[in-house]
């Protein structure tokens, strides 16, 4: 953890101690430091001292400032782990750099009033900040103000911004805390918006903790609140810890005179990835509400898996169920039905064709003593 320079230069005269430092980089120097040092203080040659490019002033504390596309070139030659900032030269805005010269061990302080990052049509984010680097080159970062469209992710169509500030440390490791006093989004035709503070805690292992999430559909009753959220940044896999959440019934695919308030733990990716899992809860279809628990489901692309237990009307009945779409817009599968712990199940194989609805295609198998077997021999006609 140390910095590589040289000394052309060092020469005691008279006058002083001349000095000559550079970060020589091979073909270049990263920075150059050359001036007089004696009793009465230092002074530089400001024509010669420069920092990755940009002059140096000293006036009991050596300045200077930086656009930040040039520091995003130089950060990796002081901390190698960084090395991927390289790729943010889209990146506009000034850095000054702050250095005291003193007894003890004094940090390199840094801060800007604004940087931006920018596209073609404007900026996505913008932020002030304000930090430091120890000797040992620990790295503090404030942030005290950022602003970013959510839009710059480019999510199924995700669009919205957030406000807020963080802080950022650096030491082999890094770590990083983002508070988010506003975020609201438009995503499929309704917007989104978050009820309370959200605090996101983000680590170098590319995980993620999220509090506060509570969010409201305006337009319409839909709402979610959970106690926090796993996302994992390599393939943006979240999980969503004991999720209370509510929804109207014009969200259902069938239909239902009521809405569904529920408790579930929910995974999701944008691979279209999704399960969910709930202890207990009320599904409502048409005009009734029915009683399930341990409820599972999962979707992944062209394939769903739904199993669950139902009570009718004393007994436990163990449901299954396995779709798949062939093709776009059908979907085919299979129920199977049983009572718990009964090895015997009752399978009913089905497709569902766009506008003509469900097709039963046989029906096979025992539940509560009855035994079925049949299968469809048109074509063209559903068994039932």
């Amino acid at each position: 953890n140390g910095i590589a320079f040289s000394f052309p230069l060092i020469e005691e005269k008279e006058e002083g101690v001349f000095f000559d430092v550079r970060l020589d980089r091979g073909y270049w120097d990263a920075a150059r430091f050359s001036g007089l040092w004696n009793q009465k203080g230092w002074w530089f040659d400001t024509e010669k001292s420069h920092f990755v490019g940009s002059p140096v002033f000293f006036d009991g504390e050596l300045r200077t400032t930086l656009p930040v596309k040039e520091l995003c070139q130089v950060v990796p030659l002081f901390f190698p782990d960084l090395a991927k900032i390289r790729q943010f030269t889209f990146l506009e805005g000034d850095i000054d750099l702050c250095f005291l010269f003193a007894k003890g061990k004094k940090p390199l302080r840094f801060f800007s009033e604004q940087i931006e990052w920018r596209d073609g049509d404007g900026p996505l984010c913008q932020l002030k900040l304000n930090g430091s680097i120890d000797p040992s080159l620990q790295l503090e970062l404030q942030l005290p103000k950022i602003w970013m469209d959510i839009g710059a992710f480019q999510v199924n169509g995700l669009q919205g911004q957030v406000e807020g500030s963080g802080c950022f440390s650096w030491k082999e490791k890094w770590e990083a805390d983002f508070d988010f006093s506003s975020c609201r989004c438009i995503w499929k035709g309704l917007e989104w918006e978050n009820q309370d503070s959200l605090h996101l805690a983000i680590d170098s292992n590319q995980k993620v903790l999220c509090t506060g999430v509570d969010v409201q559909a305006q337009g319409a009753d839909f709402h979610l609140q959970t106690d926090f959220v796993e996302i994992d940044l390599t393939d943006f896999l979240c999980k969503f810890h004991e999720c209370r959440l509510y929804l109207p019934p014009e969200m259902f695919f069938w239909e239902a005179s009521e809405g569904m308030d529920c408790v579930v733990d929910l995974e999701w990716a944008p691979d279209s990835h999704f399960s969910c899992f709930m202890k207990e809860g009320e599904i409502p279809w048409q005009n009734m509400r029915y009683c399930v628990q341990n409820l599972s489901c999962s979707y992944e692309k062209d394939r769903i898996y739904l199993n669950l237990q139902y009570l009718h009307p004393e007994t436990l009945i163990e449901v299954g169920l396995l779709a798949l779409s062939p093709e776009e817009g059908r979907w085919k599968g299979r129920l199977q039905l049983s009572e718990e712990g009964q090895r015997e199940k009752l399978s009913i194989d089905w497709d569902r064709l766009p506008n003509l609805g469900i097709k039963i295609e046989a029906i096979d198998g025992e539940l509560r003593g009855v035994e079925a077997s049949f299968c469809r021999v048109d074509q063209e006609e559903s068994l039932i």
